[in-house]
């Protein structure tokens, strides 16, 4: 993976789906790791991020975001 950088932070995992990626990113500030989600379309517009201190929490809503997005494309083809 390309380095890629949005806001300040360094863009760590990405989660690659169909018309969208939901991206993790991290950045240190005053000796302390801060993290962000994004969903991101086109590897360039970031939107609704969610921040968190815990990388643990972090990687947990990145997954969940990419999950409830799935789910949504499916109930849509459903449909």
């Amino acid at each position: 993976m390309d380095k890629r950088t949005n806001a300040g932070y360094e863009i760590i995992k990405v989660i690659s789906l169909i018309e969208e990626e939901f991206v993790l990113g991290v950045k240190t500030v005053n000796n302390k790791q801060q993290y962000v989600t994004w969903c991101c379309v086109n590897k360039n517009n970031y939107h609704y991020g969610h921040y968190f201190n815990d990388y643990k929490v972090a990687i947990r809503d990145l997954f969940e975001r990419a999950q409830q997005s799935i789910k949504w494309t499916l109930e849509y083809l459903e449909d």
